[in-house]
């Protein structure tokens, strides 16, 4: 029989690579009573809360951004060579007996170091288009597991890369099988990330300046970031709106079960959140995301009729845009988009990442 003692996950830097990690750790926690795992990534502050907050263990690296690369090469090379030393000893001290890659670029020098001591390794990738660091890892990764179809690359061998959606923790699981209280919009959450998005705030509070009175009715949901809290709130307060607004929610699934309408970035794992939730969306891709991940993210649910695609302009163009999208939805139900981003769920993904986690696994304890 299959057991699994201890794992490493790597990467990180933002809960869109986070979560799925949180998700697949619960899983495997219910599989294997004796299971630990350990979490090594970046040194950025929300990565670190959210790891704490969950009682994870949490090792950073000194590994700085690929984007480094051009502007200070030989900064990020000194750092890069220096967290795979450390990644190198962490592996030799916990030795785990496989290392999961969440993607960003603190996976990089973990996963590296993993296939350099013949550790197994495991990708999850989130988006539609495959991540620098997944493409600079898969070759040598003994699966890589996609969340949607689009990511993997042409000619694959389907037994390495295998579509296994972004896992997403319990609580967001057991969201599928709520029944939705309406098909019309009275809770709006807006949600810029775990970061927050200050052109997602600009940007609807543009709107509630145009739309006014015909908000009045409404509750508003927001998700800020730590920058423009209290001036939103401030904003709020000036127009007498009926708002629930904090940098950062800790029970987003609680808020999820209440909204009707979700505005948005783009980033995959909110997108498979709302997906469960059954929450019709409006998108607004970040639009400098690496490979234009956002953009595609957004245009696949589009294409499904589960959501609409506000694109952010140079010049401010796009409030008036979701202006005019809100109005109609606010005057027509939302069975449609309601249906058509439930079959965009996959809340199985977890249970099929370990599955493969134990195929690896299995076959090396047969040997």
């Amino acid at each position: 029989m299959t057991d699994l003692k201890r794992a490493i996950f790597t990467g990180g830097g933002t809960g869109g690579h986070l979560f799925p990690g949180l998700a697949v750790v619960e899983e495997l926690r219910d599989r294997f009573p004796d299971f630990t795992p350990w979490f090594v990534g970046s040194e950025r502050g929300i990565e670190k809360r959210i790891l704490k907050e969950a009682g994870l263990r949490h090792q950073s690296l000194p590994i700085r951004s690929s984007s480094d690369l051009r502007r200070a090469p030989i900064s990020f090379l000194r750092s890069y060579w220096q967290s795979k030393q450390l990644a190198a000893k962490t592996l030799e001290k916990f030795r785990p007996e496989v290392v999961i890659g969440l993607g960003g670029f603190a996976s990089v020098p973990v996963v590296r170091a993993a296939q350099a001591m013949r550790i197994p390794t495991l990708l999850l990738e989130q988006n539609t288009v495959l991540g620098r660091a997944n493409k600079w890892l898969m070759n040598r990764a003994d699966k890589v597991c996609h969340s949607f179809e689009e990511s993997v690359p042409t000619g694959a061998n389907l037994q390495k890369h295998i579509v296994t959606g972004n896992p997403v923790r319990k609580v967001i699981q057991e969201l599928v099988s709520r029944e939705r209280q309406s098909s019309t919009v009275q809770t709006i959450l807006i949600l810029g990330g775990s970061q927050g998005a200050q052109a997602v705030n600009r940007i609807w509070l543009s709107v509630v300046q145009e739309l006014g009175a015909e908000l009045d009715s409404l509750q508003i949901i927001h998700q800020t970031g730590e920058s423009d809290c209290e001036m939103v709130r401030e904003e709020y307060r000036q127009r007498g709106f009926s708002s629930i607004t904090e940098p950062f929610f800790e029970v987003l699934p609680t808020l999820y079960r209440q909204a009707d309408l979700v505005i948005s970035r783009a980033g995959a794992t909110t997108l498979a959140e709302v997906a469960c939730a059954g929450i019709p969306a409006i998108l607004i891709p970040y639009h400098n995301s690496v490979g234009d991940h956002q953009q595609k993210n957004a245009e696949l649910f589009a294409t499904s009729g589960a959501a609409k695609i506000v694109i952010q302009t140079a010049e401010n163009e796009e409030s008036s845009e979701l202006t005019v999208i809100i109005s109609k939805l606010l005057n027509q139900p939302l069975t449609d988009m309601q249906q058509a981003i439930r079959t965009l769920a996959k809340p199985d993904a977890a249970k099929h990442v370990v599955d493969l986690v134990t195929e690896i696994i299995g076959s090396l304890q047969e040997n």
